[in-house]
Parts: C-alpha cells; structure tokens; sequence
C-alpha cells in the first residue's frame, strides 16, 4: 500500500516536470518566433532608411529640391533702442522644401511709429536662413521722418526665428543730424507674423 503512494507521488513529479518542461518548450519558442519578427522589421526599417536617404544624394551631393512653400501675412511687432517704436507690415517667405538644411528667404514691407517723439517710419527688408534651428542675417532700407527732417538708413540685422515669431539684433548706419537726432542706431525687435495665406510652387 505504501509502495503504491510513493509510486503515485513519483507520477504527480513526473507528470508535473514533463508539463513544466513543455511549457518552456513552447515559451522558447513563442520567444525565438518574436525575435524573428523583431529582427525582419528591423531590416526592412532599414532597408527603406537607406532607400531613402538614397534618395536625398545623387551624385554624392545632397538633391537640392525643387519645391517651396510660400507664406504671406501681416506682422506686428516692437522696436527697441534708445526709443521704443511700435511696427506693423506684410512679409513674404519663400521656404524650401527639404529635410536638411532647408533655405528660407523672405522680404517685408514695415511701417512703424514713435507715439512719444512723433517720429513716423518705413522699411523694406530681406532676410534668410539656412537650416533649421540657425540663425537668419539680413538687412532693412530705412526712411524716417519727424515731419520737419528726414532720415535714411541702412541696417544689417542678425536674428532667431521661432515658428513665427522673428527676434533681430541690428544697426541704423545713417548720417548724423543735428535737429533730428531721435532715432534708434541700435535696436532690437521682436515681431509676430500672421500667415493668412500658403502656396506649394515648383521652381524651374
């Protein structure tokens, strides 16, 4: 009687390390199956990496491409220096449309206004950028007038732009005047552009 309970006790273990036995088999396997699917994704995901960036150099040079976007919308924004002047305008942004080093140009048309000095202006500037997160150079002609003087300017600025708000650092290089001395040689601006209108062109 006692030999047969240990025999029945052995046939429960046996029982119980074959089940367990099997079950690793088959996590094993279930285990080695998801390393084959992860590892085909993975080359595929790189096969169409490389595709693409193929795609992007010919002839060892990066595809410069041909596509552009074009933004228009008014902008307000400040003025900075000595005297602080309130600024509104239009702007146009032409911005290429490529995954590295993408180049943005643009031009303005700004009118601005000193409510303390009652000096009243316009600009016409251009600036660009190269990549993404650099920074953008450009320039502005420069009129303004306290309505007895006029004065003419030309100022190079150097600047951050972030989504739409355009940050800028310059300088007024103008002639010295006695009687209309008002005016900001250095400034900084910072201006908000509202883009109200996109157009997708090809350039030739």
């Amino acid at each position: 009687m006692r030999n047969t309970e240990i025999n029945k006790i052995f046939t429960t273990k046996e029982q119980r390390f074959i089940t367990a036995l099997g079950l690793l088999r088959e996590q094993r396997r279930l285990v080695l199956a998801d390393i084959c699917r992860f590892s085909f994704a993975l080359l595929l995901s790189l096969f169409f990496t490389f595709s693409g960036y193929a795609q992007l150099f010919k002839n060892g040079k990066l595809y410069d491409s041909k596509l552009y976007v074009v933004k228009t919308g008014p902008y307000l924004g400040l003025e900075q220096g000595k005297y602080l002047n309130f600024n509104f305008g239009i702007e146009r942004q032409w911005q290429q449309l490529k995954l590295i080093k993408p180049q943005t140009h643009a031009a303005n048309l700004q009118f601005d206004y000193n409510f303390k000095q009652k000096v009243m202006g316009a600009q016409l500037g251009y600036w660009f950028k190269i990549g993404r997160l650099n920074l953008t150079y450009g320039a502005r002609f420069s009129w303004r007038t306290d309505y007895t003087y006029n004065r003419f300017a030309f100022s190079p600025n150097v600047g951050y732009k972030f989504m739409q708000a355009h940050f800028q650092l310059g300088v007024h290089l103008m002639q010295p005047h006695d009687d209309f001395k008002n005016v900001n040689t250095f400034y900084a601006s910072l201006r908000w552009v509202f883009i109200n209108n996109r157009d997708f062109k090809r350039k030739d």
